[in-house]
């Protein structure tokens, strides 16, 4: 059995755990035009490649019409030179609902979808439903969350339903967040359990921030404990951080834990993976990837065909009280014939032009055909 572990030495980091929750919607017209606005957005791309002409890679029409307490939006989408994407999207606050609605069609087939999300709260409990509506009617269903507090604990419950050819209960998930003062310890957990399966797994993460003899005034440390128990195997996964002000630094060793049939046999450490990001000024970001395993590629570098990494991105001054942003990234392969295993190389920068114009450069160069691609981009809002 293998255990994940990664080890992770931060500066200047901060991790942000956020839940949503979704619901159900109908469009309703608006009776009263006062306060109307009207905006919109025009944007189209092009591309050119090594061996092929001109193409129009996208082309996006976006208008919206709002009120006091309502906004409809309409979006055209072409896609390499065809119509792919039509759809409306409807938001509006009535009393105590917020709703939101969005419509697809696929010039191809018709109705693609529509998905309907409301808002509401009741005795101090915070509900959601979120209905989906496919073309397929094996795919189409209905979920209900709900969020409240009690006895310390944050609770939230989601139950998912099929609602083709009548309404089914599909599965149900439980989960709690809270802090035990006596051990400095936050908790959280969660539980699935599906009418197909049953049981699915239950989850419980501990964190435990500032560990004795490892932290001072200059380093902060915290462990995450992750334990996943399913019917037919438990897993482990421990997470180490460092984190210090001085230094604008964040190095993630990614590594397996072998572990043996008996209790508490561990038979190795195996490194699969090395990350580093740094903070260089006030306005550039440095990443810096590698992956010993290319099955693990894709979980490190974010393309499974290249085995590391090297980003550079930032931003700059520009016109409009607005800043420029751009990226220079290259690939590394493995095999390969260029120059110290290099693969690809792409460089992409974004150009205010005003208050409601942005201009975007893409270049890529690869071993791989097309060898070469050129894109320019440009958007308008009015």
């Amino acid at each position: 059995m293998r255990m994940g572990w990664r080890a992770r030495v931060c500066i200047g980091v901060t991790a942000v755990f956020s839940v949503g929750l979704l619901l159900p919607v109908v469009f309703i017209p608006e009776a009263s035009a006062s306060g109307l606005a009207l905006r919109g957005s025009l944007r189209a791309d092009v591309r050119l490649s090594e061996g092929e002409t001109l193409n129009l890679e996208g082309f996006t029409f976006i208008t919206s019409l709002s009120g006091d307490s309502w906004r409809t939006t309409s979006r055209a989408i072409v896609t390499d030179g065809t119509f792919s994407r039509f759809d409306m999207t409807d938001e509006r606050t009535i009393g105590p609902l917020r709703l939101r609605t969005v419509c697809a069609f696929d010039p191809a087939v018709g109705f693609s979808h529509l998905a309907s999300t409301a808002l509401f709260s009741l005795a101090e409990v915070s509900f959601a439903n979120y209905l989906f509506l496919s073309e397929d009617p094996a795919d189409s269903y209905d979920q209900l969350s709900a969020r409240w507090t009690g006895g310390g604990i944050s609770w939230s419950g989601v139950g998912r339903f099929g609602i083709c050819p009548c309404l089914t209960l599909s599965d149900i998930e439980l989960a709690a967040v809270w802090y035990l003062a006596s051990c400095d310890l936050f908790m959280d957990a969660s539980s699935l359990f599906s009418c197909e399966e049953g049981f699915e797994y239950v989850r419980i993460t501990a964190r435990k921030r500032q560990l004795p003899f490892l932290s001072n005034a200059s380093f902060a440390t915290e462990l995450i404990l992750a334990t996943r128990f399913e019917p037919d195997r438990k897993t482990l996964t421990p997470i180490l951080r460092l984190r210090s002000g001085q230094l604008g630094a964040c190095i993630t060793p990614h590594m397996d834990l072998a572990i043996g049939p008996l209790p508490l046999e561990l038979q190795g450490i195996v490194f699969y993976g090395l990350a580093l990001e740094c903070t260089l000024g006030d306005s550039v970001e440095l990443l810096m990837a590698t992956s010993f395993d290319p099955a693990r590629n894709y979980e490190l570098i974010g393309d499974a065909n290249y085995f590391e990494l090297l980003q550079i991105r930032g931003t700059v001054a520009s016109c409009c009280e607005q800043d420029a942003s751009w990226s220079f990234a290259t690939y590394f392969e493995d095999p390969s014939t260029a120059f110290f295993s290099w693969g690809k190389t792409a460089l992409s920068i974004e150009l205010p032009l005003g208050d409601r114009m942005l201009a975007r450069v893409e270049c890529t160069f690869s071993t791989t055909a097309p060898c070469w691609s050129f894109g320019i981009g440009l958007e308008v809002r009015f």
